[in-house]
């Protein structure tokens, strides 16, 4: 009998795990310390929560749908316009987003990838980022 795999659920407090990531560059990737993900059906509210070492930590909200449409956010830094978007992959295990903010007449996109390992426990992020001009982040975050 063929076992028909469980759609991905991402819901979760999770904790950023640096020593398990891959950073090509920290300073410019910065990967949130915890992320509360609530994903319900076709529908998905990412809560990011960014550490400043000289300032108040920065939380940012997005809540969007899992069809690719585009959804319109101010970026966390410099209140530049962004676009965001999300999708599933056909089987429904991997979560694709995609931002996309406008700098004056430049563009900048970030793509991530987004899957469960060790039974749900572990969220993996790739990330990479024309901003940075790298492809190599892996984030590791842990369920609480």
């Amino acid at each position: 009998m063929i076992q028909k795999k469980r759609p991905a659920d991402f819901s979760g407090k999770w904790v950023f795990n640096e020593e398990k990531s891959k950073l090509v560059n920290r300073g410019f990737s910065n990967p949130p310390a915890m992320l509360e993900v609530v994903q319900d059906g076709n529908e998905i509210n990412i809560k990011r929560k960014m550490i400043s070492e000289f300032s108040d930590p920065t939380i940012t909200e997005q809540q969007l749908t899992l069809d690719g449409k585009e959804q319109s956010f101010k970026a966390p830094f410099g209140n530049a316009p962004m676009l965001v978007s999300a999708q599933s992959s056909e089987n429904k295990d991997t979560l694709f987003i995609e931002s996309k903010m406008s700098f004056g007449n430049r563009d900048f996109t970030t793509k991530e990838t987004w899957t469960l390992n060790n039974n749900g426990k572990i969220l993996s992020i790739t990330q990479s980022s024309s901003f940075t001009g790298n492809s190599g982040n892996a984030f590791v975050f842990e369920k609480q």
